[in-house]
């Protein structure tokens, strides 16, 4: 007789242990509960249908199923862009927030109810409309107010006077509902350490716990052979304006400074899905880049790549492709804000830096100093064992009991 409680985990991705940094926290909260709990997958989004489902996800979960969600309108969007308060009146209007589509039954009424980013606390009365679950857990991952503001920042310095207005006003309608959504649950999650004390003043009675972001430590970390190019190595879905626009700042400001440092050929490999055109054709036009597109598997990647760069300037969270290139044993080069919040110490255990030139030179130390690379990728890769490890066997992230 199975004695198990069921739990229901509500996410707008289906997760994935090789996929993106969305996907494998996915992926990680989804293998948490299963340890403790009958979990009934829900994936919620716009997409028609499921691409494949892992086999790793299908022996997790006791059921997989796809709610089609839709946006808002766009003249809610519009309204609650100029008025951000108005997202208190009507939520939805948020622009990424989803409405239920169809219904979907859960035929279990469940002890616990996880949803995973603050967009998906939408779904909840579509999905529970008579009865809640008694324990209610929220992983916030990145606290989305303070991506969106990083963005938007940015995009202001960067005088993309459009795309700022537009981050600024979704960072202010976010942080208008964290501060009213986040009590409602038993429990909060969020994966960067910096962002504890300033949840803790909007989450009411919800416990509050730092989970954060971990990826799997591969059995085999094989390195480039001795005669190959100097090669670097940058991983991301390219659709998020972040990550577009590190590939272009690699391709404008990088290349050109390593061209006038490096003395040995180097190539620059950029992987990554969600391309647009326009990014595509810059990068082809530049011979020491090689864009490869999406790619199943990046353990290849990194094996012939002697350093990963990591050139991200905004966005929030911690940045997931940093912990798989240490993971990976690849030494790592970045700046200052894709190194926030993760554990490692620049210096002893990869270099940071900001403007084209200081992160040139420290690509190229690295090349010319292989044993002072191995010896950081060492350094980055223990740390990031024993901050595994620590994650491991300290308190659990999911809640037993109701409050």
């Amino acid at each position: 007789m199975n004695t198990r409680e069921h739990c229901v985990l509500i996410a707008p991705v289906l997760p994935n242990p090789d996929g993106s940094g969305l996907e494998q926290r996915a992926f990680s909260l989804l293998r948490n509960f299963a340890a403790r709990f009958d979990v009934t997958l829900v994936v919620a989004n716009g997409e028609p249908s499921l691409p494949a489902i892992p086999s790793a996800v299908e022996s997790l979960a006791t059921g997989i199923h796809h709610l089609h969600t839709r946006p808002a309108s766009r003249l809610g969007q519009r309204a609650a862009r100029l008025i951000p308060p108005l997202v208190l009146l009507e939520p939805r209007w948020t622009a990424d927030w989803q409405q239920a589509a169809a219904p979907l039954t859960i035929l279990h009424a469940p002890s616990h109810a996880v949803f995973f980013r603050l967009r998906m606390h939408s779904l909840r009365a579509a999905l529970f409309p008579t009865e809640q679950p008694p324990n209610t857990f929220i992983d916030l991952d990145d606290r989305e107010s303070t991506t969106l503001w990083s963005i938007g920042c940015y995009a202001l310095r960067r005088r993309r006077l459009r795309l700022a207005l537009k981050h600024l006003s979704m960072a202010c309608q976010y942080a208008l509902l964290e501060r009213t959504v986040l009590r409602r649950y038993n429990t909060v999650t969020y994966a960067n350490p910096v962002d504890g004390q300033a949840l803790a003043n909007i989450s009411g009675n919800a416990t509050l716990l730092c989970r954060p972001n971990q990826v799997r430590l591969p059995d085999e970390t094989p390195r480039p052979p001795a005669d190959a190019p100097f090669t670097l190595l940058f991983v991301g879905t390219l659709g998020y304006f972040p990550n577009e626009d590190a590939a272009l700042w690699l391709a404008d400001e990088l290349v050109p400074a390593l061209r006038l440092q490096a003395q040995v050929p180097f190539r620059l490999l950029i992987a990554g899905r969600c391309a647009t055109q326009r990014l595509i054709t810059r990068l082809a036009s530049i011979p020491e880049i090689e864009f490869l597109g999406s790619v199943e598997h990046v353990a290849p990647l990194y094996a012939q790549s002697h350093v990963a760069v990591a050139a991200v300037r905004c966005g929030g969270g911690t940045k997931v492709k940093v912990l798989e290139a240490v993971a990976h044993q690849c030494p790592v080069v970045a700046t200052p804000h894709s190194a926030l919040g993760l554990p490692f110490l620049p210096a002893e255990d990869l270099f940071t830096a900001s403007d084209a030139a200081f992160f040139a030179a420290s690509c190229l130390r690295l090349a010319r100093h292989p044993d002072q690379a191995r010896a950081m990728a060492r350094n980055a890769y223990l740390r990031l064992s024993a901050s595994s490890s620590n994650a491991a066997t300290g308190s659990s992230s999911t809640p037993s009991s109701s409050r």
